[in-house]
């Protein structure tokens, strides 16, 4: 519910109605909607995780292991069409709700190995830039945010531009064809 409609335009009584459970076990086991929500974010999280670490398997290259998150959003958006919506919402909720911080907790592990996935590319030369590292680390989170994001709006788009960017780093030519690395 929480990945149609945000965190406030899902009411508790909705959640309890779809979920078939009583106001008081929801309290006990989740303390209030903001309990439920940080939990449902957490799991969310990492079946995410889970998606990209599969589709990553057996790729060492950093590019490669990039080029997987991307993989992991196009299979969650077709098996999984509540999760990618509500991930953004994570990070749109949170940002308002200060009682979510508890929330973006899922997007730490992501941003570690995405880190790690970009640096192990400009050092086995499967990325080039012209730009530092940590400025490439920022424009690929950029990316997977803002690509994230267009789940939102449409889904048709989100998998055309997901496959786009696959056959970028497909081409080796994501950052630039005759970039030079610089650290």
């Amino acid at each position: 519910m929480f990945g149609s409609h945000g965190y406030d335009g899902t009411s508790v009584e909705e959640i309890l109605d779809r979920a078939g459970v009583t106001a008081p076990s929801l309290y006990h086991h989740f303390g209030n909607k903001a309990g439920l929500y940080c939990a449902a974010a957490n799991h969310a999280f990492a079946e995410i995780f889970e998606r990209i670490l599969n589709q990553a398997e057996g790729d060492s290259s950093g590019a490669r292991r990039i080029q997987a998150v991307f993989l992991a959003g196009l299979e969650a958006v077709r098996e999984a069409p509540d999760i990618a919506p509500f991930v953004h919402y994570v990070r749109v909720d949170s940002a308002r709700r200060p009682e979510l911080e508890d929330a973006r907790a899922g997007y730490a592990p992501l941003e570690k190995w995405l880190a790690s996935a970009v640096q192990d590319g400009l050092d086995d030369g499967s990325l080039t830039t012209k730009c530092s590292a940590s400025d490439l680390i920022s424009i690929v989170s950029f990316l997977v945010g803002g690509l994230s994001s267009q789940v939102l709006i449409d889904v048709a788009e989100f998998e055309e531009r997901s496959r786009q960017l696959i056959a970028a780093f497909d081409r080796g030519g994501v950052f630039g064809p005759d970039a030079r690395r610089r650290r």
